[in-house]
């Protein structure tokens, strides 16, 4: 997820123990021009373990060097190719979810990449570009290529998140390769996870939106597939230690000024549902530092604590 899974984020979802954390996209170009901001997108937190450093690209000429250099020069555990993202500004560019469309392009690209990495390479896919649900047989070339993992998001490019995720293409993509199969889409709760594993047979489920407001998630669905059963929620307390959390570990990355302004996006999806806090949400959006914002975290939860019924 674009300026969400940085490395101040997927320190915290580490400590809920996933399998795999993903990075946001990087431009190969990018790395291959060695712009600070995209090399500065690649670092690992000495917390996180098992990254995939997801790429994209629109040709083997320039995902290639991009590989070679991520493969040398970072903590990652596989590199992603991302043919799923349905952004238009990455589409014009030739790159996500159009390769879709472009099979001996997307083809030559995960080749290069395969021999250009020391690391296993992944490719991350959607149903199709439009009308036609392609993906068994992309994931297949995908395969054939040399990747060694397909992530799968069943919806298509033009549905963008909109609809119903598509099951059946899912499991008919994990019907199609021999590799590792991870489903996406719609997953926002332990059961949903399980009903996508009982349904479509994939190796692991991928989370993304959910975790905005409810990064413990993971955990709740580890112990389920596990164990049959999962703790609540955090508590409210847990929730605002974790929005200071997150505006600490994202000042240390980015600086005061740069975290205070991404915490105005950040922070609501914590409160989201939790009493008053669109009052709170309207004070945050206008604090330019850490201290005020600190102060309106801890004012809200002493109000909180007013408003507990009392114990009898």
């Amino acid at each position: 997820m674009a300026g969400v899974t940085n490395a101040a984020f997927r320190s915290m979802l580490a400590a809920y123990d996933p399998a795999l954390i993903y990075s946001e996209m990087v431009s190969d170009k990018a790395i291959n021009y060695r712009n600070k901001k995209s090399l500065d997108m690649l670092k690992v937190h000495p917390e996180e373990k098992n990254v995939v450093l997801q790429l994209f690209g629109s040709s083997p000429e320039t995902i290639t060097p991009a590989t070679e250099y991520v493969s040398q020069n970072t903590k990652a555990s596989v590199i992603d190719l991302n043919v799923g993202c349905p952004v238009t500004k990455v589409i014009k560019a030739g790159a996500g979810s159009v390769l879709m469309n472009l099979p001996d392009t997307l083809y030559a690209m995960i080749k290069a990449m395969k021999h250009s990495s020391s690391v296993p390479i992944s490719v991350k896919i959607r149903a199709g570009y439009d009308g036609e649900k392609n993906a068994p047989q992309i994931a297949k070339l995908c395969e054939d290529a040399g990747a060694s993992l397909i992530a799968i998001h069943g919806r298509t490019r033009s549905q963008q998140y909109k609809g119903n995720v598509d099951l059946d293409i899912i499991k008919a993509v994990k019907d199609t390769v021999s590799i590792p199969v991870i489903g996406n889409g719609d997953i926002d709760s332990p059961e949903s996870a399980q009903a996508m594993i009982d349904y479509t047979g994939v190796d692991a489920v991928m989370v993304g939106r959910a975790l905005r407001n409810k990064p413990w998630l993971i955990a709740q669905i580890n112990d389920y597939l596990n164990h049959g059963h999962y703790q609540s929620g955090e508590s409210q307390d847990d929730r605002l230690n974790l929005i200071i959390q997150h505006a600490e570990r994202l000042m240390a990355l980015k600086g005061e000024h740069v975290a205070m302004l991404e915490m105005r996006t950040h922070a609501p999806a914590y409160l989201k549902g939790m009493p008053g806090s669109s009052v709170i949400k309207r004070e945050l959006a206008s604090v330019d530092n850490y201290n005020d914002f600190y102060k309106t975290i801890e004012d809200y939860r002493q109000d909180l604590s007013y408003k507990k019924p009392e114990q009898h």
